[in-house]
Order: C-alpha cells, then structure tokens, then sequence
C-alpha cells in the first residue's frame, strides 16, 4: 500500500513537472490547477484487511522455569518484608542478573514494583531458585 501510495506521488509529480514546462515553454505564465488535474492521477484506495491480534507470548528464555502457581494450599499472608528477603538471599546466592531474571518473570524490574497478589508466588520462585544449585 505505501509503495503504490509512493508511485502515484511520484507518477503525480512528475506530470505536474510536465505539465509546467510544457506551459512555460508555450506561455511563461503560470499554468493553473486545472490545466495540469487531468494529467494527475488519483491513488486507488486499498481495502486493507484487519490484522488478527497476537496474543502477548513471552518467549522461552535457556533458563526457563516453572512459574505456575503451586497447588499446595495457601499458607499465612506474607508481606513485603517477605519479599526483600526472598530478594536479597536470591541475589546474595545467585547474583544480580538471576534476581533481576526472576523479577522481569513476574513483570516487574524491582521487587517494589510487584503487586501484593504477586508476592507469595514470587517468595516461591525465589525461593525455589535460591534453593537450586
């Protein structure tokens, strides 16, 4: 569509520049609009199909984990003093990369940034990568 757009401009301007000299050559007046319409052509509009939506698919990372919620039951409410030492004994065994790594699963650049409903999952991925040797 952008190329046929460009070819007619550049079809249109080159008419137009024609047209112009043909007319000073003639007449050194200024030729007006309706001298030169005839020789411009008019872009065909393009009935242009909606593009279906992609769904937002993270790609798989080399290290990948499960990060689905686990199936035991729910244990007591943890607060985000949980979640900074989840975050600092994954940083102090894996390093800043892996904690950073962690986090962007769960969306977020800083552990601040997470939502309380985000907390405990992220306390058990934390600690499962911590635990991982």
């Amino acid at each position: 569509m952008l190329e046929e757009s460009i070819n007619a401009l550049t079809a249109a301007v080159l008419a137009l520049t024609y047209a112009m000299n043909q007319r000073a050559s003639q007449d050194p007046v200024a030729a007006s609009l309706d001298d030169i319409k005839p020789a411009i052509k008019e872009p065909k509009a393009k009935k242009v199909e909606p593009v279906a939506q992609v769904p937002n698919v993270p790609t798989p990372s080399a290290t990948a984990t499960d990060t689905s919620p686990s199936s035991e039951p729910e244990s007591a409410p943890v607060s985000y003093d949980d979640v900074k030492k989840a975050t600092n004994a994954l940083s102090a065994a894996k390093g800043r990369d892996v904690t950073i790594d962690a986090l962007s699963r769960f969306g977020v650049k800083r552990a601040t940034e997470l939502d309380e409903g985000q907390w405990a999952d992220y306390i058990s991925y934390a600690n499962r990568v911590t635990a991982d040797a």
